[in-house]
């Protein structure tokens, strides 16, 4: 794989696991008997589980195009390809984990992790508008579409509460 294709990876699936990890955040936060603590663990596990998704599912398409089981090299990359959507559980997981150690309240980290998925998908968006090398305006427009992805969900969190 050229280095900008695995950049272009590393991207994709940083802002797939920001939003979902975004998701699982909302999700978990309307549920009050879940403490921040098994807030992070279903983050941990949710993201997990949709790295080895996302890891089955290439090794799948890798060997239908190829017509071969892949090398142990080649699960090896197609792995660390989609590691960033577990690496996009980090700092929500750390942050839960603090108010689990009794840092700050349950609300207070909830709220946190998922305006720090909002914040991480609008710096996403400022990444790759800046590879592109668009101007001011189109830059913020691009980090501000990418943002409203977190921003919906945010919505979807008024809704059901």
């Amino acid at each position: 794989m050229a280095q900008e294709d695995k950049r272009e990876a590393d991207l994709a699936s940083a802002i797939y696991g920001t939003i979902l990890v975004t998701a699982v955040v909302v999700g978990t936060s309307a549920d009050s008997h879940i403490t921040a603590g098994w807030g992070a663990l279903i983050v941990f596990i949710t993201t997990f589980v949709f790295w080895l998704a996302h890891v089955y599912a290439n090794l799948l398409a890798f060997r239908a195009a190829e017509r071969r089981m892949p090398s142990g090299a080649e699960v090896r990359r197609i792995a660390l390809d989609e590691w960033p959507i577990i690496q996009a559980g980090f700092f929500p997981i750390a942050v839960l984990l603090l108010a689990g150690a009794g840092l700050f309240s349950r609300s207070i980290a909830f709220s946190i992790a998922m305006w720090m998925g909002v914040a991480a998908l609008f710096i996403w968006g400022l990444i790759v508008a800046h590879r592109e090398g668009q101007g001011m305006v189109a830059t913020l427009l691009t980090a501000g579409i990418t943002a409203a992805f977190g921003v919906a969900i945010v919505l979807l969190k008024v809704i059901i509460e």
